[in-house]
């Protein structure tokens, strides 16, 4: 879910770091921006400390995440 609307508003694409299954890449093409994290259960499940991160390092709102994430989320679902 986090990751669809990351791509989706923000064109934010994540990528898998080579022999390092539980960390991600997120980059975002227009500015070329990346940032590398540790995530949870291989890459499927992101940390609320890691999101805020990526969320600051993009220049995106949380307020505006935040209401897409609402507006899109139908119940307990993972990254």
């Amino acid at each position: 879910m986090v990751v669809r609307i990351l791509k989706e508003r923000y064109s934010v694409f994540i990528e898998p770091v080579k022999d390092k299954p539980y960390y991600v890449r997120f980059r975002q093409l227009q500015t070329g921006l990346t940032i590398q994290g540790m995530t949870h259960a291989k890459g499927t499940m992101v940390n609320p400390r890691f999101l805020a991160q990526i969320l600051e390092r993009f220049n995106i709102d949380q307020p505006d995440f935040t209401e897409g994430l609402a507006a899109t989320k139908k119940g307990p679902q993972a990254v």
